[in-house]
């Protein structure tokens, strides 16, 4: 089975889940947001570092745009969208209570689904966290393994496209390796290691557990890789255990670790 990563977008609609519920519920949907602002601080953590990378390239910059991006962009009805973005929404409210109360937990999301919520849900939801001059953020998941994720940026140095491909790869449960394998600004490549310091001063910022493997010494060309641990602060928590991006899909799977009991002497 081929390994990857959570970080396709598999759960920040679980903000969505149950806001009337039990108290219970209540305690549940908090744990469900700290796992799905982990996803979504990555995403904007990326977005921030190749920005500056993108900077750092203007003045060599090649315009165009890729196609799997140009692909995804293609008019569609704002009812599809609509439908697609709400079935996204649908599947992770039934993966965050899987995730909450069930012992394993496994879901499958399509390309179209996931790039329905990020033309509906994510602008609407958290705009606010988007940074400016990025918008029409859009996924590819038809190549085994591998996220392609473009955006759009504006500003005053770069008006483009900005691209990445990230590789994802269980090291263990809950800990998800992203190798990035390319980086573009427009069809410019760009070194994914400008933007390392950049990703890691954000994501300290928001407490997110990682570490870099920039690959030194003997595989210097091996493609940079970021180390993500998610719910490191979660004693019951979700544990991922699996993902498989095939076929314009990412499945994900994993288990809930047992409660933490204290016992008295």
């Amino acid at each position: 089975m081929t390994g990857a990563s959570a970080v396709s977008t598999a759960t920040p609609a679980a903000f969505s889940a149950s806001a009337d519920s039990s108290s219970a519920e209540r305690s549940g949907t908090a744990r469900r947001r700290s796992f799905g602002g982990t996803i979504l601080t990555l995403l904007v953590g990326f977005v921030l570092g190749a920005l500056t990378a993108a900077g750092l390239a203007v003045w060599y910059l090649a315009d165009g745009t890729p196609d799997f991006y140009t692909e995804a962009l293609e008019e569609t009805p704002p009812a599809e969208l609509r439908e697609q973005a709400e079935a996204f929404a649908d599947r992770t409210v039934e993966l965050a209570r899987d995730m909450e109360y069930g012992n394993s937990w496994e879901q499958r999301f399509t390309q179209d689904e996931v790039n329905g919520w990020l033309a509906e849900g994510l602008p609407e939801r958290f705009g606010d966290q988007i940074p400016g001059g990025v918008s029409d953020p859009r996924v590819d998941l038809t190549r085994p393994g591998l996220v392609r994720l473009g955006f759009r940026l504006t500003s005053s140095k770069f008006d483009g496209v900005v691209s990445l491909a990230l590789r994802p790869e269980m090291r263990g449960p809950n800990q998800v390796a992203l190798h990035v394998e390319g980086l573009m600004a427009g069809l410019f490549p760009l070194d994914p290691r400008t933007f390392a310091p950049h990703v890691s001063k954000f994501l300290e910022k928001y407490h997110v557990d990682h570490e870099w493997d920039l690959a030194p010494g003997e595989d210097a060309s091996a493609p940079p890789a970021l180390i993500v641990t998610l719910n490191a602060r979660d004693a019951n928590r979700a544990v991922l255990e699996e993902v498989e991006i095939d076929d314009g899909a990412v499945r994900v799977a994993g288990t809930r670790a047992p409660a933490v009991r204290l016992t008295r002497r």
